[in-house]
């Protein structure tokens, strides 16, 4: 996982199509002349991505309330989600798992 990572939904492309499953649009603008007969008669067209509002790639930012930092980290610790944050909080995180002897595991992203 990087730093900006690309939408799932639309594969970076920041559109899908209207079709029933919303697959990414790259896989209707990539399709070779004559193939692609239900875009050129308008239809399948594409629409802006509902998951990253047409942007394609976007910032993963700090989930800590108030921070919209850029995170550089993901962590968990035993029963809780993958959560994202940033070089700030990232040392107050350790020092309050440290003082409650709670295992965190922090990967840089």
């Amino acid at each position: 996982m990087n730093r900006e990572e690309v939408c799932s939904r639309c594969d970076g492309c920041g559109r899908i199509a209207d079709s029933d499953e919303g697959e990414p649009w790259t896989a209707w603008s990539d399709l070779p002349p004559g193939s692609d007969l239900a875009v050129q008669m308008g239809l399948v067209k594409p629409i802006p991505c509902p998951k990253c509002g047409g942007n394609g790639p976007f910032v993963v930012r700090c989930n800590q309330a108030g921070c919209a930092e850029i995170a550089g980290y993901r962590f968990t610790w035993p029963g809780r989600d993958e959560a994202h944050i940033c070089e700030e909080h990232v040392g107050k995180l350790r020092g309050v798992a440290a003082a409650i002897s709670i295992h965190l595991q922090v990967i840089p992203l």
